[in-house]
Order: structure tokens, then sequence, then C-alpha cells
């Protein structure tokens, strides 16, 4: 008997801008392919398919210019509450991030695609282009 792999599946990273040092942790705490975490958010106000993507910290690398970028947020690496969200999956193909991703040829889900398979893990794939996509497995 055969099991059947899941197709892998990639999803457009918004909304770091809402998340105090996401930014940074992307930027300067993470290699590429770094695991993240899928979290369903059924009561969120603005959409019941939401889905956070959050990192947990033995997965963010310490460096001297992380420590330095979060002090600009107020933030040490020991006072963030972790796991430590990151932003949403995509919503909507309409979005200013979305076109943008789509225009530079990046293909990808809407987080109600996740649903159907609802993954609690994925990585980040950050791109020359500064896109990043959440892959699953």
């Amino acid at each position: 008997m055969t099991t059947q792999v899941p197709p892998r599946m990639k999803f457009l990273l918004v909304g770091q801008a809402f998340h105090p040092g996401a930014h940074d942790i992307i930027a300067r705490g993470f290699i590429q392919a770094t695991p993240v975490l899928l979290i369903p958010e059924p009561s969120n106000p603005f959409d019941p398919l939401a889905v956070r993507v959050a990192v947990e910290r033995k997965d963010v690398i310490d460096s001297p210019a992380l420590t330095d970028a979060l002090l600009g947020f107020g933030l040490t690496l020991d006072s963030v509450v972790w796991p430590f969200d990151l932003g949403h999956l995509a919503a909507k193909y309409e979005t200013k991030t979305a076109k943008a991703a789509r225009a530079a040829g990046h293909s990808f889900e809407l987080c109600a695609e996740w649903h159907k398979a609802s993954p609690s893990e994925g990585r980040l794939l950050q791109y020359p282009d500064g896109v990043m996509l959440v892959e699953t497995a």
C-alpha cells in the first residue's frame, strides 16, 4: 500500500507591516526555507478564513544586526512573545502586494485553499525580488 504525498502549495505572505519587527526578523534572523507555523484564525474580525504565519524562537538566528533592529521597536529576542507573528497568508489577488507578486511571475494560492488541507507547518521562501512565499508540503 502506498501513501499519497500531499502536493506542495505556495502562499503569499502579507501583512508584515502590522507586526513590528517582522521585517527585521525575516531579513536578519532567517535563512532560506526557515520553518513557519500556519495557524487558522476563525475569530479574525476581518477574515474568518485568515491564516496566521508565525515563527518559533528556535528557528530565528541571533545576530547583532537583528538585536539592534528589534531595539528600534523596543523589543529584544527575550521580550518577544513566541511564536512570533510574521503576517498572514494572502486572502485576495486584488491587493497591491499580490498584484506585484503575480506581475513578477510568482504563482500562489489564497488562504481559502489552505483550509482544504490545513497543514500546520510550512517554510518561508524569500525570492531575490523580495516576494515572500510560504510553501507547504
